[in-house]
């Protein structure tokens, strides 16, 4: 009996040794942090641990390889392109399976941009202001193209939105015109542009009557083109001998327009109200 208590207690005074030269866990990263640009990052980190451990990320724009190992490991991790316009961050987490944790944070700096509202407006050769927006999250400046002297720059209404305001002249030639504005950083090395178009100058007659018949007076100009509107719904190619009678009487607003014409012999209109040459 107590040769059997003997080996009883030693096998326990074994059991106890064993367990009493367990190692204590271990584990370490390479690198505590990770920082990226919007472009995104592809990187590797080192593990170091004497027991089995697992990898986590806490944001889908952190894809991990790797993810597991029982001891000395590398983690492959891949960051996103960032193509929001603000920074972010995350974290990996390391886990051991004797309970120690360890955390590798991750950040993305913005995708920087300039996004105007559209690429491009088309002005009528009357002129007037237009708004472009822009929508950015860095700093930036605003040019015009050396042709542009007929653009002039208001500034901005706000600066939250940026609705940047521009004051286009009238055009005064018979030739459609065109124009960049440019947005751009020139640090970061980014920029938009945006193409004003303005129609050309258009000569336009305008002849105001209560007749109930009329002939078109006699354009001048040289290889002038030009166009009839009646004003009451039909329009055909201009003549000088045109005319046209109308179904119901009333006051009519007849409406002549095209290209290189100068003006009109009106003499010979009679009972006419009004005829303006003001753009023309």
């Amino acid at each position: 009996m107590k040769k059997s208590i003997l080996f009883t207690l030693a096998a326990l005074a074994t059991a106890l040794s064993l367990v009493s030269c367990k190692p204590d866990p271990t584990l370490e990263t390479s690198r505590n942090s990770i920082e990226a640009d919007s472009d995104g990052l592809q990187c590797n980190v080192e593990i170091k641990a004497n027991y089995p451990w697992s990898a986590i990320s806490s944001s889908d724009w952190i894809i991990l390889n790797n993810t597991s190992c029982n001891g000395d490991g590398t983690i492959s991790v891949y960051v996103a392109a960032n193509t929001t316009n603000a920074d972010r961050s995350g974290t990996i987490t390391v886990k051991c399976d004797e309970g120690i944790t360890r955390t590798i944070s991750v950040s993305q700096s913005q995708n920087n941009a300039l996004h105007p509202d559209g690429d491009e407006s088309i002005i009528s050769s009357l002129g007037g202001e237009i708004v472009i927006r822009l929508s950015t999250n860095v700093q930036y400046e605003v040019l015009l193209s050396e042709d542009a002297t007929w653009i002039e720059s208001l500034g901005t209404r706000s600066l939250e939105s940026f609705d940047h305001i521009f004051n286009i002249a009238e055009n005064e030639i018979e030739e459609q015109r065109s124009a960049t504005v440019t947005f751009r950083n020139e640090a970061l090395g980014i920029e938009k542009q945006y193409l004003i178009t303005q129609e050309a100058h258009t000569p336009t007659l305008y002849i105001t009557h209560e007749l109930e018949e009329i002939t078109a007076p006699a354009l001048t100009g040289d290889g002038y083109r030009a166009t009839i509107d009646w004003g009451d719904g039909c329009t055909e190619a201009y003549r000088p001998d045109a005319s046209h009678r109308y179904a119901v009487a009333g006051e009519y607003r007849i409406t002549i327009y095209g290209q290189k014409i100068t003006g009109c012999e009106c003499a010979t209109l009679k009972g006419v109200k009004d005829i303006d040459f003001s753009n023309i």
